[in-house]
């Protein structure tokens, strides 16, 4: 059991206190990085992990700018694509500090 303990001991102050990012990813936690949201020639920035899903940065969005644009009006594009709700940002290639642009689409009138 001692050699149990210790191994989970290493690992738990590894986590806990990482030195460098080395030691982060070894101990597989993942830091946020900002990317930058621009929209009417604002930028705001946001953290995400690679597994952020695009529906997570409009939820953001939504809650925590003073954009005021409900879920259902955001569209978020990248690299001239639109990003579709259920990827993550590894999935569409965004990397830290990249600009996503965001575009208010209309809400429709019967």
């Amino acid at each position: 059991h001692t050699f149990l303990l210790s191994r989970i001991e290493a690992q738990f102050a590894c986590c806990t206190s990482p030195v460098d990012e080395n030691a982060v990813s070894m101990c597989g936690v993942e830091t946020a990085k900002p990317i930058h949201i621009k929209h009417d020639g604002v930028t705001i920035s946001c953290d995400v992990t690679q597994d952020t899903t695009i529906w997570q940065i409009k939820e953001y969005i939504c809650t925590n700018t003073f954009f005021g644009l409900e879920l259902e009006r955001q569209q978020l594009v990248f690299c001239g694509r639109q990003l579709p709700n259920d990827k993550t940002v590894r999935a569409c290639g965004i990397e830290p500090y990249s600009c996503l642009y965001l575009i208010a689409t209309k809400t429709s009138s019967w």
